[in-house]
């Protein structure tokens, strides 16, 4: 799979204020299996040095983008706040998700995704697919491995088996 330029150009900013952000989740998995993507995910860990006005340096002016999934972070503890951005060079919003830091941030948000196909991240060197990501779309499953937001992922898992229609739809996968 090839990272679009722009999306590593916008990752690489993004990274100049916070080094640990990835890209990851729905863009990258539409990428992969050849869907329509419909917005940018970053992934920041916040930190003391988080400042929004950072991004204001990098972005511009935030927008409020009331078509964004913003509030199914709401019941999610490591979700601290998700800022979204339209540019005006860019075709779909970019959304700055700023999550608990963590020492291995990019791996311990994989493992905290709920639905398989959705554990994929970019790192700005490297794509990482998650064991789950791989199973999943090997069988053509969306599978929830994650329940702690379960409301959540089942609307997420509704929303996922309208764009992948006829893969398998499991609602409940005890996480190991």
């Amino acid at each position: 799979m090839e990272i679009p330029g722009k999306w590593k150009e916008i990752l690489s900013k993004v990274q100049t204020i916070s080094p640990d952000a990835i890209i990851a989740g729905g863009a990258l998995r539409d990428l992969d299996n050849g869907k329509p993507i419909k917005d940018l995910d970053i992934f920041v860990p916040l930190t003391a040095d988080f400042s929004l006005g950072s991004f204001y340096n990098i972005f511009g002016v935030r927008e409020i983008d009331e078509s964004s999934n913003a509030e199914e972070y709401q019941n999610n503890e490591e979700v601290c706040g998700v800022y979204v951005y339209n540019l005006p060079d860019f075709d779909i919003p970019v959304n700055i998700i700023a999550c608990v830091p963590h020492e291995d941030f990019m791996n311990h948000q994989l493992e905290r995704f709920d639905i398989g196909i959705c554990k994929i991240a970019y790192n700005g060197k490297e794509v990482i697919r998650h064991h789950w990501y791989n199973i999943d779309r090997e069988a053509k499953s969306l599978c929830i491995y994650n329940t702690l937001w379960l409301d959540s992922s089942l609307k997420r898992l509704n929303r996922l088996g309208e764009k992948y229609q006829g893969w398998a739809q499991l609602n409940l996968v005890p996480a190991n």
